[in-house]
């Protein structure tokens, strides 16, 4: 349920901050273009990633998570329903490999 989300509080450290500013500077930069994806999804998005890196903090945000989330979210317009999907793709499917130091499906 979206009334019922709450997003963690980041710390105030260096790390914290530059998460939420990359964040920030990616949600307008997620499919521009498509017209769906309005200030609603964004904001949403923004929820999401930012959970998302505060909950994992070995993963964390990195850029192109966004492009993961937001089609997740044009296909589930529910936050917590695409915030379970992308958790899912991240742990199970292993995507944070792509993500987590030394990009381990990269190799």
């Amino acid at each position: 349920d979206e009334a019922a989300w709450e997003e963690p509080v980041a710390d105030e450290d260096p790390l914290s901050r530059r998460v939420l500013r990359q964040i920030e500077l990616d949600l307008p930069r997620t499919f521009p273009d498509v017209p769906s994806f309005n200030e609603n999804r964004q904001r949403k998005m923004g929820q999401l990633l930012r959970t998302y890196a505060f909950s994992n903090p070995d993963v964390g945000y990195c850029q192109s998570m966004n492009y993961v989330a937001g089609l997740l979210l044009l296909v589930f317009e529910d936050v917590t329903e695409a915030y379970s999907a992308f958790t899912v793709f991240m742990q199970i499917f292993a995507l944070s490999g792509l993500y987590t130091k030394d990009f381990p499906l990269m190799l």
